[in-house]
């Protein structure tokens, strides 16, 4: 991962290098590589409007803005997620699975819970809680009910 400099050092190489001091002297003189004050040099001209190219300031929001671009993609492609699997047949109320699954696909817990309007805490606390003995008895009711049914050669029930 490249270095970062604080902008007032570099502002002040970039006013060493306006004195008319070489390039490769400054760099050797505050232990940087020559490329990187090369790099600074050329960022000033073009901040200064000398040379044609991107301003650090339009740098900046470009990247701001491609974050925030990222940001809503994800954000579209975990509601597109979430849409799919309640047309699957999950209740609305039954948010917390779903969440789950977007989880299991890469999707931030947080964000999901956010998007789907559901507190985190109680996501997660949904999440280490035991089955409680109703959900162990539909569980059990239910794999009763699939045996029976393929027993009869699905002439039982639907």
């Amino acid at each position: 991962m490249p270095r970062t400099y604080d902008p007032e050092f570099r502002r002040r190489v970039v006013e060493l290098l306006r004195t008319g001091r070489p390039v490769r002297v400054v760099a050797e003189e505050l232990g940087l590589a020559a490329a990187t004050v090369h790099r600074w040099k050329a960022q000033d001209l073009v901040d200064r409007g000398v040379k044609p190219g991107l301003s650090t300031i339009e740098q900046g929001e470009l990247a701001a803005a491609r974050r925030r671009i990222q940001e809503l993609e994800t954000e579209l492609a975990l509601v597109t997620q979430a849409a799919a699997l309640f047309e699957e047949g999950v209740r609305p109320k039954a948010k917390y699975p779903v969440i789950a699954e977007l989880a299991s696909q890469g999707f931030s817990a947080k964000r999901c819970c956010r998007i789907l309007g559901v507190a985190t805490s109680g996501f997660f606390m949904w999440r280490r809680r035991p089955p409680s003995p109703r959900q162990i008895r539909f569980a059990w009711l239910t794999e009763l009910v699939r045996a029976i049914h393929a027993d009869s050669r699905g002439t039982y029930g639907w």
